[in-house]
């Protein structure tokens, strides 16, 4: 529980809300305590799924979502399951080998028949001894044992697109909190620079007005410029501390140094952005469509079975057995035989003919939702391109508003330094320039952030694309 506390009281002292820790004991720093309590909440509150590690910290972007791959519980459940598919189809494959059984009986047989009493006996007592052998194998079963083995190589392929899907969206969470933190963290940096800029502005109003050459108002003026400042850098604080928050509870570790790189650029294979190229690469590789079409199969297959049973069963059996004093007989005897055995259901209650109707309409069902996939994908994909499409457009405005900020600021500083310009002047292009800078670099990361998760709509945001090892 202390490593925890002290965390929080890290993470307060790096966004700045804990500049110097409490050393006087009966003065209690009040974010302390606030930091304390905060930090038994949340440990109270959620429950965690792997070990925190606190005194490990993530070295880059890759190295957290290795890290994530390798503990997160959901990618350990599916590729458990994925195992167990494999189970499944050596057990589809039994059915295509022979079976051997092996009985023995032993003990005293009462038996009292006419045998028995003509041959002057009431009944028989003797003492049984018998074993069997029983070699068995399926030569024709109406299709079903190759419509089961289909199945379960069926399911297994299914598992594996599972665990590729489950380990598709852990990867998307993962880049999601990493690129808040940073963005936050990144922001918050900009906001406290704008501020310190806006403090200044609000000294020279002071000094201007002791001075005489300016008003009352010109103050109460940067002063709601302050406040305004000061109220977003408190918001982005919040931020930072959720993000933060998040991080941990999601990688398990400590983020990468405050003063780390902040662009993170994502490697992502090269794609072209246009609506059509998105739907077919998507067609190919997103997982619900290849679920849908597996689901095709599974139905199918399913209704292999059920017609299976239209069908005659035909069986080799090999029979062998040694017995001696049974059936009221005194003596050994030896039976062997080879038979070829076929069975026949005639009629069963119309029991085969409604599982056959109940396939024909699971897999009615399934060709609907194949349908359903590739247009759900295809809505999917027109929204977010269109917001892809949007966020470029207003990224272009943002870094030409930045653009004309700094070229303001660059003409203030010189006009300033030719006196033809007061400093406040030139401090407020400054702030415009930091304000700019602010929402360029936001819109920057929620390029990145929608970005990604066209990558996973269309199948491209798995470890193997990534190169995560």
């Amino acid at each position: 529980m202390l490593k925890i506390i002290n965390l929080y009281l890290k993470m307060y002292r790096l966004i700045g809300l804990v500049k110097k820790p409490c050393i006087s004991i009966p003065k209690i720093c009040f974010m302390y305590f606030s930091a304390a309590v905060f930090a038994i909440f949340v440990l109270s509150g959620k429950s965690q799924a792997f070990e925190l590690n606190l005194n490990k910290t993530c070295e880059d972007q890759e190295s957290c979502l290795i890290h994530l791959l390798s503990i997160d519980p959901r990618i350990k459940s599916a590729r458990k399951v994925l195992e167990a598919s494999l189970f499944d189809v050596e057990q589809a494959k039994a059915a295509f080998l022979p079976t051997l059984n092996i009985t023995s009986d032993l003990g005293r047989e009462y038996i009292d028949n006419p045998s028995t009493r003509t041959a002057g006996s009431d009944y028989s007592m003797l003492f049984k001894r018998n074993i069997v052998g029983l070699a068995n194998i399926n030569i024709y079963s109406g299709g079903r044992d190759t419509a089961i083995l289909d199945n379960s190589y069926n399911t297994h392929q299914m598992s594996q697109l599972n665990y590729q899907a489950v380990e598709s969206a852990v990867i998307l969470e993962g880049l999601t909190v990493f690129l808040n933190l940073i963005k936050s963290r990144h922001l918050l940096g900009l906001s406290k620079k704008g501020e310190e800029i806006v403090k200044e502005q609000l000294e020279l109003e002071d000094y201007r007005v002791e001075q005489g050459q300016s008003l009352a108002v010109d103050v109460l003026q940067a002063k709601a410029r302050l406040q305004m400042a000061r109220q977003r850098t408190v918001q982005l604080k919040g931020k930072v501390v959720e993000a933060y928050d998040r991080f941990v509870n999601t990688f398990g570790l400590l983020p990468p140094d405050n003063s780390a790189n902040e662009n993170y650029a994502i490697d992502l294979p090269i794609v072209d952005f246009n609506l059509n190229g998105l739907i077919d690469i998507g067609n190919t590789n997103n997982i619900g469509i290849q679920l849908a079409k597996k689901s095709i199969q599974a139905a199918d297959q399913q209704r292999a079975i059920s017609e299976s049973t239209f069908y005659p069963n035909l069986n080799f059996e090999v029979r062998g057995s040694y017995e001696r004093d049974a059936g009221a007989t005194v003596g050994w005897r030896t039976d062997f035989s080879l038979m070829l055995k076929a069975s026949w259901l005639i009629f069963d209650g119309f029991s085969t003919s409604n599982a056959v109707a109940s396939a024909n309409k699971q897999l009615s069902a399934r060709l609907d939702d194949n349908r359903e996939a590739h247009r759900r994908l295809k809505i999917d994909l027109n929204s977010m391109i269109s917001q892809y499409v949007t966020t470029v457009e207003t990224l272009k405005i943002l870094e030409n508003a930045y653009n004309i900020s700094q070229e303001m600021d660059r003409a203030r500083i010189k006009m300033e330094e030719a006196g033809k310009e007061t400093l406040i002047n030139a401090l407020d292009a400054k702030s415009q320039v930091i304000d700019a800078q602010i929402a360029l670099d936001g819109m920057r990361f929620d390029l990145n952030l929608i970005k990604i998760q066209i990558y996973q709509m269309i199948g491209m945001l798995s470890r193997e694309e990534l190169n995560l090892g």
